[in-house]
């Protein structure tokens, strides 16, 4: 679930993907023209050679919804697909949740926004965070950027690299002071056509990634075509087990 490390101190997901709750005011259309300028990635390494797809690992329409045990935690969580939006002339799906696991206190899920978006194999995660600074707690606005979670056609063993600069602004008081932060992220395919079992449902045709953050923790992902991401496990720098991580319950899918 580890699938982003937003900058002052937030980790993401795709991370898939942990979640808190809705937030359904309209995104900024003025925020689009910022990714290109905020977005610094790169894709090296062994991409594979076409970027056809090899299916759909995350089916994105309106209503999809998939629910979720999360790891040390008593209640299922739904990530619904709740809005089709157009940003920077591109179609986003907007999930109800944030894919990120908080750490932050000065931060909720309500201050995190999150869409997908898929061109032909690769899948993309496109990230939003705005709180709003109050008497005694300061607010925190990390400028919209964009990664690529998964790409599905790559072989066993290939892997692609990203790095994104985050433009993160913090205000109190009336003043603000404004940060680049980096952060690196490499995924890997581990393998393909795999039959997983996940609670008490049997999946075909799944793929296992591993994204591995620039601090050393690394995650676990696997996505079942045609019905998504079924499972995700953390590990910390030293291969420990966080804790963290869900597993699909049930789901439907238009």
């Amino acid at each position: 679930m580890n699938k982003q490390k937003l900058a002052a101190s937030i980790i993401f997901i795709f991370s898939i993907f942990l979640m808190v709750s809705c937030s359904d005011e309209p995104v900024d259309p003025t925020l689009a023209a910022q990714i290109a300028a905020n977005n610094n990635s790169t894709n090296n390494g062994t991409n594979g050679t076409s970027g056809t797809s090899s299916g759909d690992y995350l089916p994105l329409a309106l209503n999809n919804v998939w629910n979720y045990q999360i790891y040390n935690a008593t209640t299922i969580k739904d990530y619904k697909i709740n809005a089709i939006e157009s940003i920077d002339g591109k179609t986003y799906y907007r999930l109800n949740h944030a894919i990120t696991s908080l750490d932050n206190p000065l931060i909720t899920e309500s201050d995190v926004t999150v869409h997908l978006r898929k061109l032909n194999g690769d899948y993309f995660q496109r990230t939003y965070v705005h709180s709003t600074a109050t008497a005694t707690s300061p607010g925190i606005t990390i400028e919209p950027f964009e990664l690529i979670i998964l790409k599905d056609y790559l072989n066993v063993g290939e892997s692609f690299t990203q790095t994104v600069n985050t433009n993160v602004t913090t205000t109190f008081m009336g003043t603000s002071t404004t940060a680049v932060q980096p952060a690196t992220y490499i995924i890997t395919m581990i393998a393909r056509d795999l039959t997983v079992t996940v609670g008490s449902t049997t999946y075909t045709n799944v793929i296992k990634t591993k994204t591995t953050d620039d601090s050393g923790s690394y995650s676990f992902d696997w996505f079942a075509k045609n019905i998504g991401w079924i499972k995700s496990v953390d590990y910390d720098q030293n291969n420990v087990p966080t804790g963290d991580g869900l597993d699909l319950t049930t789901y439907s899918l238009f």
